[in-house]
């Protein structure tokens, strides 16, 4: 799986305003980890691509290197993504975009 690690959804970020934060990006790390484990033995690749707020990234991929680093990739609670937001509206595209490739995804 090949990642790419922007961190220009960090709240400090002046373009996005997606707001996450460093508990988010471990969040994602670990739950990328999951998935890497579950379909192709681990192999992930993360690739560092943008992020406009210094903070951001140092918080955002100190985040990213601290889930790499756990000694497993233990499963995420799932969160629901608030009713009408815009999350939940790219989450769902981008499920459906991918459900070709992944069924389950349809099931969502």
């Amino acid at each position: 799986i090949l990642v790419s690690a922007g961190f220009d959804a960090h709240r400090d970020d002046p373009l996005a305003a997606l707001n996450v934060t460093g508990p988010g990006f471990l969040a994602m790390t670990r739950l990328m980890r999951g998935v890497a484990d579950e379909l192709c033995g681990g192999r992930i690749a993360f690739v560092l691509e943008g992020g406009y707020a210094l903070s951001g990234l140092r918080e955002g991929v100190g985040a990213l290197l601290e889930g790499l680093l756990e000694a497993s990739s233990a499963p995420v609670p799932e969160i629901p993504a608030p009713e009408g937001s815009v999350l939940a509206r790219v989450v769902a595209r981008a499920a459906a975009c991918h459900a070709r490739s992944v069924p389950e995804l349809a099931l969502r």
